[in-house]
């Protein structure tokens, strides 16, 4: 009877102690759970404040770009590099010294493009390659070939949207957004325009600048395509085909999600 009893109080003791093991070992992992999903939320919570910054940094380009190219366009002094029949030399100078005023204003305009339609040819102030006169087409064409694209009519270009572009100048390459004002709504049978173009670089340093976030951050348009980044997604990366944008596709508003990119396990939270 008494080693029954002893065995029967091991037995009870056995069933304690795990019983108890198995307590703390649920403890333990309910905390990590919710100490790992706190955790996460609250680095969504930051991430989130850093992407507005970066939103209202690219924000304030857009609209200084607007402005200035809307000035440009209703300068009466550009006005003749915009609709003249010819140019006469003393009020071509003139006109590109005003134009070149415009540029100086603002240390991140990389160029400022004047076309004109009646002689379909584009006037030039470029920190870069300088000022000068160029035909659209032809003979000694103006270098940057996409301005004629985008004059006819092709591709998803319109006003009051920043376009990225990548253009080739002297064996080099440059990233541009390049902003629109013209005399048209509907980029049809345009006959004068001011493409004013910051530097791509300049927005990523923004970005960058802005981002108090450790990785990477990416600001994307609605077809997926990067139009500020960096790393592994340089501008005009398509990424519609990575899992992160297509599960950004099925959220809305801000958050988070855990996924996998170039094989890594990554935090990526968003901003829409």
């Amino acid at each position: 009877m008494k080693k029954h009893r002893n065995r029967l109080f091991r037995s009870v003791q056995r069933t304690i102690l795990y019983l108890a093991l198995m307590m703390t070992v649920l403890a333990c992992a309910l905390f990590y759970v919710v100490s790992r999903q706190v955790l996460l939320e609250r680095t969504c919570q930051a991430d989130v404040k850093s992407l507005r910054q970066v939103y209202s940094a690219s924000d304030g380009m857009k609209r200084t770009a607007g402005t200035i190219g809307w000035q440009v366009y209703n300068d009466q002094l550009v006005a003749y590099l915009l609709y003249a029949d010819y140019f006469d030399s003393n009020q071509l100078c003139a006109s590109l010294a005003q134009l070149n005023n415009y540029r100086f204003s603002n240390p991140y305009i990389d160029s400022i493009y004047i076309y004109n339609g009646n002689l379909n040819s584009i006037t030039a102030s470029s920190s870069q390659f300088g000022t000068y006169d160029a035909p659209l087409s032809g003979k000694d064409a103006f270098f940057d070939s996409q301005i004629a694209e985008i004059i006819r009519g092709e591709g998803s270009a319109g006003q009051y949207q920043p376009i990225p572009r990548l253009i080739r100048y002297q064996n080099t390459k440059k990233f541009y957004y390049t902003y629109l004002t013209c005399d048209t709504f509907n980029m049809q049978n345009i006959r004068s325009a001011v493409f004013v173009n910051y530097s791509g670089e300049w927005l990523d340093s923004i970005v960058q600048n802005k981002s108090e976030l450790p990785g990477s951050t990416l600001i994307l348009n609605q077809e997926g395509v990067v139009v500020s980044g960096g790393g592994y997604f340089p501008m005009l990366t398509d990424a519609s085909d990575m899992e992160f944008y297509r599960r950004m596709q099925e959220c809305t508003g801000e958050g988070y999600f855990v996924t996998y990119i170039d094989g890594e396990k990554t935090l990526a939270s968003y901003l829409r």
